[in-house]
């Protein structure tokens, strides 16, 4: 459009031009005859259409046209439904008319008017900033990981169907950069996404040649690294093969290198909208009691001793909080940080965090019990939710070896409903990087099936108050879980939102509920065996079950 728009000015240019040699052979032939006075002037119109520029050209209501000069400065129009405008009664003169809307860059024109003229606008859609973003991410609120360096292609671009995606800080640095940033393909598909750097906060891959990875460890200095009380780097994380990590201590100066280097070496790309630090424990004393450890005893303070369970967790999560204070210096405005806590970890990073990550749902249970289950699980992500800053990507991870769990999905999904975080369902063994997708991810609320569309997605809409046990209204989620124990996973707990309800039993039994009004199932493609379709004015909710129920079809 703008290359008819040249055109048509082309054409105007000669017209005005012709019109002046006529003019000049008026008269005695110098140009000196009489001009029409200014009362005498004829009027003229300046129309034409306000669009979006490729890929969609859709047309802008409510773009305002402005002229900024000459006599008819001061004259503006709004576009229509149209995106058509229309300014009459101008008189012919030179000037400059500027169209400009909300979430576009706005365009200038030079205009020459002796005639009515037709003028298009093409604008450039303004990326969203990530808090915009994250305001037009309604529930079910979807997460994802690809830990791979270079994820296939296919995978890749299926990752625009979720809401937060976190990548590898090394994707920024080679060709599966195209597909990051305000013009990759995965924001061109999902402009809504928000896109994170995976970075370790406390180990590294000895011998790592990635770019992203290798360059920092060129910086790292000795001594910023975990010792044992015998001097030796301290193994963090077994890769197989007899290959470990080797981990950071991040009581030294490398809480101020690890964000300078993330700032310019992976920020400064403006591929992606922040950081996720994998690593932001409150808790490394279990180091100490590992059978059989790979290394000595840890000395966090260098002094060549062994530091007991409570002085290396007080060091530790001083050093964490310094290195995240750092990163909010130096980090751009506005940029996300997120952490991944593992099983459970307490708030005391979650002030200075846009999340924290809850790593393998309930994985944790088996082995540890109550300081794993459920409602320390949920403790700990809606601590995380509720004060981290904003924007807040707080989110559950949960994980099978296979995608086929449906029963377990629906559980850790509503869990997360019971909160205003974000759920990922992934892959348990290996690198994370699944496309899995399920019933309850993305609904059309007219025809009550499940559709894997981007249209379809945030179909619950937003909560209309906090989780509260279904038996008894007054009962409050956050209070049961401000309590501390087991209480909140003895009852079962109700949400409600925009166009339906979310249901979890956390107890050991089965429980009959009753609705006061009648809510449908989902009409599943996935799991039709359990999302049925039926309508239903009350339902059996297995022990450690799930669901979501939408409202009538109106």
């Amino acid at each position: 459009m703008r290359r008819v728009v040249r055109a048509r000015f082309g054409c105007l240019l000669a017209a005005v031009t012709l019109a002046g040699s006529i003019a000049g052979a008026g008269g005695n032939g110098d140009g000196g005859g009489e001009r029409p006075g200014p009362s005498s002037y004829t009027t003229y119109t300046l129309s034409g259409r306000v669009a979006a520029g490729a890929p969609s050209f859709d047309p802008i209501a409510g773009a305002m046209v402005t002229i900024g000069d000459g006599p008819n400065a001061g004259r503006s129009a709004v576009t229509d439904s149209t995106g058509s405008y229309t300014l009459s009664g101008l008189e012919p003169s030179g000037f400059t008319v500027t169209a400009s809307a909300t979430g576009f860059a706005s365009d200038s024109r030079g205009v020459t008017l002796v005639r009515d003229l037709t003028l298009d606008f093409e604008l450039t859609e303004l990326p969203l900033t990530v808090t915009e973003r994250a305001s037009r991410h309604r529930f079910p609120r979807l997460a994802n990981q690809i830990q791979g360096y270079v994820p296939e292609d296919a995978l890749l671009l299926a990752m625009s169907d979720w809401d937060l995606l976190i990548v590898d800080a090394e994707l920024t640095a080679n060709d599966r950069a195209r597909a990051l940033g305000s013009r990759g393909t995965l924001r061109r598909t999902n402009p809504d996404l928000v896109i994170l750097a995976y970075f370790s906060a406390a180990d590294v891959i000895p011998r790592n040649t990635a770019p992203v990875n290798a360059r920092f460890i060129e910086g790292l200095q000795d001594g910023w690294f975990m010792k044992d009380a015998a001097g030796r780097r301290v193994r963090l994380f077994d890769l197989g093969d007899g290959n470990w990590t080797e981990m950071l201590n991040l009581t030294t100066g490398v809480n101020d290198y690890l964000p300078g280097y993330l700032n310019e070496k992976v920020l400064s790309t403006r591929l992606v909208d922040g950081i996720f630090y994998d690593w932001i424990n409150d808790n490394i004393a279990w180091l100490n009691h590992r059978e059989p450890s790979p290394s000595g005893l840890l000395d966090i303070d260098n002094d060549a001793q062994a530091d007991g369970d409570t002085r290396l967790n007080e060091l530790w999560i001083a050093g964490t909080r310094a290195m995240l204070d750092h990163s909010r210096r130096v980090f751009p405005e506005g940029s996300v940080i997120v952490g991944n806590g593992g099983w459970v970890t307490g708030d005391v990073y979650d002030t200075r965090l846009n999340g924290m990550m809850v790593e393998q749902f309930l994985e944790g249970e088996a082995a540890g019990g109550e300081p794993f289950a459920w409602s320390a699980v949920m403790r700990s992500h809606y601590w995380h939710s509720a004060n981290a800053q904003p924007p807040q990507f707080a989110f559950i991870m949960a994980n099978r070896d296979g995608p086929g769990d449906f029963a377990f999905v629906r559980f850790a999904l509503a869990s997360a409903l019971l909160t205003d975080g974000y759920f990922c369902f992934t892959n348990r063994s290996g690198a994370y990087g699944s496309d899995w997708w399920y019933d309850e991810y993305a609904v059309d609320l007219e025809t009550g099936r499940a559709e894997r569309r981007a249209e379809y997605k945030g179909y619950l809409g937003t909560p209309s108050g906090v989780a509260y046990n279904a038996a008894d209204p007054r009962e409050r989620l956050p209070d049961w879980l401000g309590t501390g124990g087991t209480g909140a996973e003895q009852r079962v707990w109700r949400r409600d939102f925009t166009n339906g309800i979310v249901l979890v039993n956390p107890t050991a039994r089965a429980v009959s509920l009753r609705f006061e009004t009648a809510y449908r199932k989902i009409r599943g493609t996935i799991d039709p065996g359990f999302n049925d379709g039926q309508t239903l004015t009350g339902i059996m909710l297995p022990a450690r079950g799930g669901a979501i129920l939408l409202n009538l079809a109106p």
